[in-house]
């Protein structure tokens, strides 16, 4: 089995990290790679991705856009996504 980590935790330190922009789409972009891979034979992938409430839920909610997979969240979770213009609980 394999594991990635990746973490979009930015500090307010001198270190330049990248921007939500850029997180967002290296998340989206890992994914689609480990799918393409699956499509090729390789194994399948469960993708666990946990959020907290600062903005990160766009990882979410661009993982469902452009990739069209079906994500889970709790009812706290899906009040987040309504402020955050989420689409609706069936991701239509």
């Amino acid at each position: 089995m394999t594991f990635t980590t990746t973490t979009t935790t930015t500090t307010n330190t001198p270190t330049p990290h990248t921007t939500q922009e850029e997180s967002v789409d290296y998340v989206v972009n890992t994914i689609k790679n480990a799918l393409k891979q699956h499509e090729q034979g390789g194994p399948r992938r469960l993708f666990l991705i946990q959020t907290y409430v600062i903005g990160k839920e766009r990882i979410l909610i661009a993982i469902h856009k452009e990739l069209g997979l079906k994500i889970y969240a709790s009812q706290r979770k899906l009040g987040i996504f309504k402020c955050l213009d989420w689409p609706g609980e069936k991701g239509e």
